[in-house]
């Protein structure tokens, strides 16, 4: 079996651990990787993303929307985890979170999951993270967050570098013709909050600030996750 690289010569490999939760009828059946202990016995996951984590100086969720799933998952044991993502353009770190907080954040992403099964949730990525944006900076009761949202969605001037996820995402397309129908008289925002709102929530309303800018107070594990993307194969 190949020898899990340290972090930062702190961090040692920690067998895959896996996970079983069931929410309602549905079960959930995978294996947590990259887990590694300090001698304190802190666990950290450390992930290297291929491309950055930052944009604009933005966090990009859709770049660490996998990451944050694993972490809620982490956690359900009941034992704490900082998970550090590594990119060619920012590092990213997720600070431990309670439990009661990890399990109700991971039953409404099944729960989710579950209703989608059954129609087209009015929810896509880039347009729900325009909103979260505008709310976060402009407060609950402006319109600008619906406006910033319908924007994302309908706006396509690729000469100019809009481009409109509706034009990008055909399913959603298919599903919502244009952003009335997506707005779907407020369920967009029940879902933007239900489903990116714990991780938009995890990461600083000010901009990131070029690579390796840490996140939620996680200078310590990123230079240490530095350490370790010069290690990784």
């Amino acid at each position: 079996m190949h020898e899990p690289h340290r972090v930062g010569a702190v961090f040692r490999g920690e067998d895959a651990v896996e996970r079983r939760r069931t929410a309602a009828t549905l079960e959930v059946a995978d294996q947590l990787t990259s887990l590694r202990r300090n001698a304190q016995g802190a666990r950290c996951r450390l992930v290297l993303e291929s491309s950055g984590v930052i944009k604009d100086g933005r966090y990009r969720t859709d770049k660490l929307a996998a990451a944050w799933v694993a972490h809620l998952a982490g956690h359900l044991n009941g034992e704490a985890l900082t998970t550090v993502v590594v990119s060619k353009a920012g590092t990213a770190t997720f600070s431990p979170l309670g439990l009661p907080q990890a399990e109700q954040a991971w039953g409404d992403l099944l729960a989710a999951w579950q209703e989608g099964m059954t129609r087209p949730l009015p929810f896509v990525q880039a347009c729900s993270d325009a909103w979260w944006l505008s709310q976060l900076k402009e407060g609950a009761d402006s319109a600008k967050p619906r406006d910033a949202a319908r924007k994302a969605y309908e706006h396509h001037e690729p000469e100019h570098g809009a481009r409109a996820e509706r034009e990008q995402n055909p399913c959603a397309a298919r599903a919502f013709p244009d952003f009335e129908a997506l707005w779907a008289g407020g369920e967009f925002a029940h879902w933007a909050r239900t489903l990116l709102g714990p991780l938009r929530q995890a990461l600083p309303v000010t901009k990131a600030k070029g690579r390796g800018a840490p996140i939620s107070g996680g200078a310590p594990m990123s230079e240490m996750a530095g350490d370790a993307a010069e290690e990784a194969p």
